[in-house]
């Protein structure tokens, strides 16, 4: 329906509108307009284009339609998209601009924003992405059909061997053999194959889906401006969320069934009647489509152990001495909040925290930990039954890492890392480790209170009496997003672009890479190691993505 002016419909009359006031919230049609912008109290109202003509298509099985990537705003159809939130990744138009006063530094015009997407690191790491999910779609899909076929010709032979020994008893008993065992298997049936046309719905509904949005991407890349790059961009993630947690579901959850029949001897068929009926047993065995595996290099060995499921976006995961899991995680919607888990991923105790959380440390022997918030602030936690506050603190600049030992709290600002007193009171800062140029991307401490931290992808280690040392870099190391130290003192670097895990080796200085892309790791955003139980943690920021926990051997 066209959108119709605001005053002339006070009035009974039904004019459509060409424009929106956003300063009044209303729309207007073209004789409105000239008075609106007649009358001194709202001349200087900016007014918007309204677009009475938008339409948006969504795909249907069975239906040639094509998808398009709507220029409107979600929540206001008739107004066109003007605006990019940097600080919530949304697009915005003029209505909406009033509900992000606060974000007036971090909104930038739609042409600005989507200006180089289409070349962007991120939409072709998207298109990969989508490549992923329609490659794990169809994978499911072909497992299912399998699965189908196999469990149709167990039924089928459970059936016949029903229908002879069916023959073996007299006539009167037929009857009561039917209802006990053909009637239960063919109920088997139809709940198995139900659940099986279900999954392969699901399933083809998503690799159909992916493979549409590979040829918009495809022909984006071709003929496509940034603009329309970056609009379609934006329902790529919102796919992409959605798909990875049905795929998740669906991989994780997979079910073989098998159906087995146990029926009596032919011979006590006839001389004992309380063996008469066999049983019909149902089994559905749970596998993983895409188990990630253990990879062997020399010494070291990583195996899957446990995969642990968050709630939203996981900002940093700490270990606790005893074994228990810190996580932080940022709720964009509600208060952000720090979880602490088991290993295996049982949740024990959570507290909500005020502000965005930045990074968080647990403290080495004992049962507290220390969050950073929003860079500037130090929270104080401690369990005890549950977790609490015990105290906060402002910091006098703003931060962006935070690391412990026994005594000290070690806090990254830009290049430099600042050493305070480890309880927080009558803070001084002890001393100021000056690196070299650059930013400081992920840092630990290890023994003897030595900093190991990387600076532009490279390693360092700043001893406590204040000499540098380079350790390493290499090629293959890209981005660095997290360290950490076993008890051996060995040394885990995770680099997020690369996909990897490197280990430095303490005895002989050697380097091998542990775990790489073939072993699950998709973008990792941290890593924490449990030195008591030898557990490597590789943590994630997107949502919806688990903790990954892998035994580690020497």
């Amino acid at each position: 329906m066209p959108a119709i002016c605001g005053p002339c419909l006070e009035g009974g009359n039904k004019n459509p509108s060409v424009k929106w006031c956003t300063i009044c919230e209303e729309q207007l049609c073209s004789g409105c307009v000239q008075h609106h912008q007649s009358l001194k109290l709202t001349r200087n109202h900016y007014l918007t284009e309204i677009r009475n003509d938008v339409s948006c298509t969504h795909a249907s099985e069975n239906k040639e339609t094509v998808f398009n990537t709507p220029e409107t705003c979600v929540y206001h159809p008739s107004v066109e998209i003007q605006f990019y939130c940097k600080k919530h990744d949304i697009m915005l138009c003029d209505a909406c601009l009033g509900s992000h006063q606060s974000c007036h530094s971090d909104i930038v015009p739609i042409d600005l924003a989507s200006n180089g997407t289409k070349n962007s690191q991120n939409f072709h790491s998207l298109q990969t992405e989508i490549t992923n999910i329609l490659q794990s779609f169809s994978t499911i899909l072909a497992n299912k059909q399998t699965v189908e076929k196999i469990f149709s010709n167990e039924v089928s032979s459970a059936k016949k061997k029903i229908v002879e020994i069916r023959l073996e008893l007299v006539r009167y008993l037929e009857e009561m053999i039917d209802k006990k065992l053909l009637i239960e298997v063919e109920s088997q049936e139809k709940n198995v194959l139900n659940q099986l046309t279900k999954d392969k719905t699901v399933a083809e509904d998503g690799r159909k889906e992916a493979a549409w949005f590979l040829e918009e991407i495809s022909s984006i890349l071709n003929t496509g401006s940034d603009k329309q790059a970056f609009m379609l961009l934006q329902r790529l993630k919102a796919f992409k969320n959605v798909r990875d947690q049905q795929l998740k579901e669906m991989s994780y959850n997979m079910q073989a069934y098998s159906l087995k029949i146990e029926l009596p001897d032919r011979v006590e068929l006839r001389s004992k009647m309380e063996l008469l009926f066999g049983k019909v047993n149902m089994e559905s065995t749970p596998y993983n489509v895409n188990m990630i595996q253990g990879m062997k290099i020399s010494a070291f060995c990583a195996t899957p152990c446990e995969l642990i499921k968050t709630e939203k976006y996981v900002y940093s995961v700490s270990i606790m001495d005893a074994g228990q899991l810190l996580v932080v995680e940022f709720n964009l919607i509600s208060s952000s909040k720090v979880f602490l888990f088991t290993d295996t991923g049982s949740r024990i105790s959570e507290i909500k925290i005020p502000g965005t959380p930045t990074d968080s440390t647990a403290i080495p022997g004992g049962n507290k930990a220390v969050v950073l918030v929003d860079n500037k602030k130090l929270i104080f936690l401690e369990m005890e039954d549950t977790l609490h506050c015990k105290n906060i603190m402002k910091m006098a600049k703003g931060c962006n890492l935070i690391n412990a030992s026994l005594s000290k709290l070690y806090i990254a600002y830009k290049s430099e890392i600042i050493v305070m007193d480890i309880n927080g009171h009558d803070v001084q800062y002890l001393k100021t480790l000056q690196m070299s140029g650059g930013v400081i991307q992920a840092f630990s401490v290890g023994r003897n209170d030595d900093v190991y931290y990387a600076i532009a992808d490279r390693l360092y280690c700043m001893k406590d009496y204040g000499e540098e040392v380079f350790l390493y870099q290499t090629k293959d190391l890209i981005d660095v997003s997290g360290i950490a130290l076993d008890a051996e003192g060995n040394v885990y670097i995770c680099g997020k672009t690369s996909n990897n895990i490197h280990v430095l080796k303490q005895k002989d200085s050697s380097v091998q890479v542990l775990l790489r892309e073939g072993n699950g790791l998709q973008k990792p955003s941290g890593i924490c190691f449990d030195k008591f139980r030898n557990k490597l943690f590789v943590y994630y920021e997107s949502s919806y993505d688990p903790i990954q926990v892998f035994n580690v051997t020497m």
